[in-house]
């Protein structure tokens, strides 16, 4: 009850919704990027040479590990947000 009552706190909680909100889109788009990638390796696989077989496999390892790199630092400043707005609170 006692927190119910900190000013400013409901636009602080929707302010982090709105933070981690979009935090999770960006995530969704780049998984949705990734998945696509692979279905379109899938759909011409049958049909490239080796040498354009790993080039695609190349290019699917370099994205995803971009993408892993790119999730893990929305994922802390997620986490680092989440933090600093329950210290105002």
């Amino acid at each position: 009850a006692v927190m119910e009552q900190v000013p400013g706190r409901q636009q602080v909680e929707q302010e982090l919704e709105r933070e981690v909100n979009g935090i999770q889109g960006e995530l969704q788009r780049m998984r949705d990027s990734l998945q696509l990638l692979i279905s379109n390796y899938q759909k011409a696989q049958a049909t490239l040479t080796p040498a354009q077989r790993t080039q695609r496999e190349q290019e699917f390892q370099r994205k995803q590990q971009e993408f892993e790199g790119r999730a893990q630092q929305l994922n802390q400043r997620g986490q680092q947000r989440t933090q600093e707005v329950q210290g105002q609170l």
